[in-house]
């Protein structure tokens, strides 16, 4: 391949240019499919960052269920933009923030183009991105407040490969870099975790073929332990405070917080039941639009399919050429491009693997997804003589996958004058206590409520029982309450009648009312208190 490009380095206008056009479609997308309202943004987006930024986080009692005590840091901005701007901004402007996700996968793909020519490296940099902000889950994000926290991951594999010279004459530096990124992502969104372990586990088997040392490792695990600290720390540190749990309610059969079970929380609904024919089925089921387990809603991906295809072949050629250890080989754009092609399809496999076995929940491997151009790249990078073949093999790829990828729709509504359009007239003066009940994700609403209102959840996918710590602090509020006691729930609480008698509440049904927002019907009743002999209040 002539005309090498020395560096693999892109300008600040090139830069530029990527983000704002990334930007641009991801706001006209955000307008084309309208308002955002997937269930946990009504569940706990809008209310974690409410109760975070009032300082109710500790006052109210798992009105989110058990998302309550997420860490609602990287939900911030959506919050914002959802309560102070008018619903079209809101949309457009969470659409075009994705747009940054777009430029680091032009950054990257670069950096692995560095031997190419400059033309064929923006070609195929071009093709590489478009896969990546296409695809099925991608798309399905744009616009929405689901918090992935994708921009750290890139930003740690942009780290980790090489735009120039020789591997070691920077390891250290660029891994401390790499560990701050992913430990930041893990400290935003634990399930995060996974591309931790993926690139982890792919530095610990690469270590005895590449030149760097054991403070070269050490500076990786520093990294993440400040990522960590600067994305999650705080959290956690209120987290231990209150619960003795740095991750409560999660990996509590860890930490063994009095406060809730001594059990490590898992939606297993998402687990495929032989994981050896997941791994090798899952990426075909997918392409022909086959959405169960791993998702709740249709969607139809293509992307998977195809690197299962190249990524093995790619792998068996790059064993087969492999000539001794890398640290013998000459330093040069080959020697370069060997170890990018080696991290990156390792971290792509090792993480799909820890995705698989511990989750198995689609929208959680996200980034992968997004870097499904970069390992076709690299795959026929390993197969294919010239830059050419290979950029005209993805633009091939490219339009297949624009054609056959159909996204998930996670809920949405055309965009009016109010993001929830909640009408509710109360006495702010009034001092309720509201009992939620119920499944449903009701918590957006409130925001919207008295600032002097309280709110306890006893009916949840996290339900308080009486016995329990949790479910005595909630018997403790109900009994030391002054002020009215009224149920909030979607739909006629009737059904959560035993529930509350467990805790010592009576519906009234004369009293019951409902107010409305764009999405739900909510009812409210008057609760009467009684006589309460379980001792915990």
């Amino acid at each position: 391949m002539s005309e090498p490009l020395p560096s693999g380095g892109v300008s600040r206008t090139e830069a530029l240019v990527v983000l704002t056009l990334s930007a641009v479609a991801g706001g006209l997308w955000s307008l084309l499919v309208g308002q955002d309202t997937n269930w946990d943004q009504r569940n706990y987006h809008i209310y974690s960052v409410h109760a975070w930024l009032t300082g109710r986080t500790f006052t109210d009692l798992a009105p989110a269920q058990i998302q309550t005590w997420l860490n609602p840091l990287f939900y911030v901005p959506s919050y914002l933009l959802i309560l102070y701007t008018p619903p079209l901004v809101a949309g457009v402007t969470t659409g075009a923030l994705s747009g940054l996700n777009g430029m680091l996968v032009w950054i990257l793909a670069r950096r692995l183009c560095a031997s190419y020519p400059q033309s064929m490296a923006r070609w195929c940099a071009l093709w590489v991105t478009v896969i990546g902000v296409s695809g099925s889950m991608f798309l399905s994000f744009v616009g929405t407040t689901f918090g992935e926290c994708l921009p750290p991951v890139l930003a740690a594999l942009i780290c980790i490969t090489t735009a120039r010279g020789s591997w070691p004459q920077s390891d250290g530096a660029r891994l401390f870099a790499a560990g701050c990124c992913l430990g930041f992502a893990c400290g935003v969104k634990l399930t995060n975790l996974v591309y931790a372990l993926g690139l982890t586990t792919t530095l610990l088997v690469i270590w005895p073929f590449v030149r760097f040392r054991l403070a070269h490792m050490g500076a990786y695990a520093a990294g993440g332990a400040a990522g960590f600290v600067a994305g999650g720390g705080y959290w956690s540190a209120m987290l231990w405070t209150n619960f003795r749990n740095p991750v409560f309610p999660f990996f509590n059969g860890i930490f063994k917080s009095p406060w809730y079970e001594p059990v490590n929380f898992q939606d297993t609904a998402y687990l495929p039941e032989s994981f050896l024919r997941a791994a090798f089925v899952y990426p075909f089921e997918w392409l022909l639009g086959f959405f169960r387990p791993s998702n709740p809603l249709f969607f139809r991906e293509p992307r998977f399919a195809f690197v299962a295809m190249l990524l093995p072949v790619a792998l068996a050629v790059a064993l087969v050429r492999l000539r001794g250890n890398l640290r013998r080989e000459p330093e040069g754009g080959d020697s370069t491009s060997a170890r990018d092609f080696w991290v990156m399809s390792l971290f792509f496999v090792f993480s799909y693997v820890f995705w698989l076995t511990r989750f198995g929940v689609q929208r959680y491997l996200l980034a992968l997804e997004v870097l499904t151009g970069v390992v076709l790249l690299l795959s026929l990078g390993r197969l294919l003589r010239s830059a050419r073949e290979v950029a005209v093999v993805l633009a091939l790829i490219t339009v297949a996958s624009l054609l056959w990828t159909r996204a998930t729709d996670w809920g949405h509504v055309p965009y009016e004058a109010s993001w929830y359009g909640i009408t509710h007239a109360e006495d702010p003066t009034a001092r309720t206590l509201y009992i939620m009940t119920g499944g449903e994700p009701t918590s957006y609403v409130i925001p919207y409520l008295p600032d002097t209102a309280r709110f306890v959840r006893v009916a949840s996918n996290m339900p308080l029982e009486p016995v329990l710590p949790l479910g005595q602090r909630a018997l403790r509020i109900v009994y030391q309450h002054e002020g009215p006691i009224r149920t909030l729930s979607v739909g006629a609480a009737e059904h959560d009648r035993e529930r509350l008698l467990r805790f010592g509440l009576r519906i009234e049904p004369s009293t019951c009312r409902s107010f409305r927002s764009r999405l739900d019907t909510f009812w409210t009743c008057a609760l009467t208190r009684m006589p309460y002999s379980g001792g915990a209040q």
